[in-house]
């Protein structure tokens, strides 16, 4: 089930907000930077990086239906 947009929005405020907490700041560009330094990838970026992932599968899974298919269909010919 895919997320909202709204959904993703709350999700990324929830994950900001608990960064400042951890690192007591109230400022978002420190906490990019703290992300960035720690190897965060912002919520929007992990969840598109999965989505593409389970495209990609979903695609290769497609072929080999696919070249299953053709190699029954050859044999019965």
């Amino acid at each position: 089930m895919a997320l909202l947009s709204r959904d993703r929005q709350s999700f990324e405020f929830t994950v900001n907000r608990l960064f400042m907490k951890i690192f007591r700041t109230g400022s978002p560009a420190v906490v990019s930077e703290c992300q960035l330094n720690f190897n965060f990838l912002s919520i929007e970026s992990q969840l598109e990086i999965k989505d593409s992932q389970i495209s990609a599968s979903v695609f290769c899974d497609k072929e080999n239906i696919m070249l299953v298919v053709q190699t029954a269909c050859n044999h019965a010919a």
